[in-house]
């Protein structure tokens, strides 16, 4: 399975695609040239558990971290666990 990244100049998106359809997807607008905003994220119940939200994120960050400075997380959009592991493994 490989996260996949596609982008325009407003929005982008990590998802994780199976038959035409995305099992995870995790969305962001770009906000300026310093600020991305990730505002949602979904996965599939059958890869809850499985790390996947925390990996469209780190490829998000690698993609993105040398273009802008700042990340802003939707307080609806992140599940706990991936706040907690970035929070532990990220700053």
């Amino acid at each position: 399975m490989y996260i996949e990244l596609e982008q325009n100049e407003s929005k982008g998106a990590a998802y994780l695609p199976k038959g035409g359809s995305r099992l995870a997807e995790m969305t962001y607008s770009i906000a300026g040239s310093e600020l991305i905003i990730i505002d949602h994220t979904i996965v599939d119940g059958s890869l809850k558990g499985q790390g996947i939200g925390k990996n469209c994120f780190c490829l998000l960050l690698r993609k993105l971290e040398k273009k802008v400075s700042k990340f802003y997380l939707s307080a609806l959009s992140p599940s706990l666990y991936l706040i907690k592991w970035i929070v532990l493994k990220v700053f």
